[in-house]
């Protein structure tokens, strides 16, 4: 049986993770970063059993350095979870990611009122994501959350080995 469960998660994170929120990209995300591979595995599997969709892959570094990975969870619906289930007990943290998941707003963004209906006339035309957020001055991650809610876009998970 493992060692790790939602509360051991909580204080890996405490210490090892952050709660970003980049206004530039209009990108809300949760990060844990460390160097000990086998560890996050079986926190990437710990998130898995708990239904909290997440990314798996190594992190860029310098050769001098040793090799890291990167667990992110960035969709919507996970960060809400990662709040029920798991949560930060640093209240610094605890505060970001309150503030992060109050940043999702169903009809405006930043200041502008998206259209639904502009949105899916774009999305199912062809238009990639970037493409639509680009041409209506929005973060890609704010289309893709508006067309996951919409039903029309699923979100595709990959982890490497």
């Amino acid at each position: 049986m493992s060692r790790i469960d939602a509360s051991y998660i909580r204080g890996f994170a405490d210490g090892e993770g952050s709660v970003s929120m980049s206004k530039k990209h209009n990108a809300r995300l949760i990060r844990i970063c460390n160097t000990e591979i086998a560890l996050m595995r079986e926190i990437s599997e710990e998130l898995t059993r708990l239904g909290i969709k997440h990314g798996f892959r190594d992190k860029k570094v310098p050769k001098a350095y040793k090799p890291q990975v990167v667990i992110t969870v960035s969709d919507y619906n996970s960060i809400v979870m990662w709040k029920n289930k798991i949560g930060f007990s640093i209240k610094t943290k605890a505060d970001r990611l309150d503030r992060l998941i109050a940043g999702y707003s169903d009809a405006f963004v930043r200041g502008k009122k998206l259209d639904n209906d502009v949105i899916l006339k774009m999305y199912k035309s062809g238009a990639a994501i970037t493409e639509i957020a680009e041409a209506l001055g929005v973060g890609h991650s704010c289309i893709a959350y508006r067309l996951q809610k919409l039903g029309q876009y699923k979100v595709k998970y990959t982890r490497s080995a």
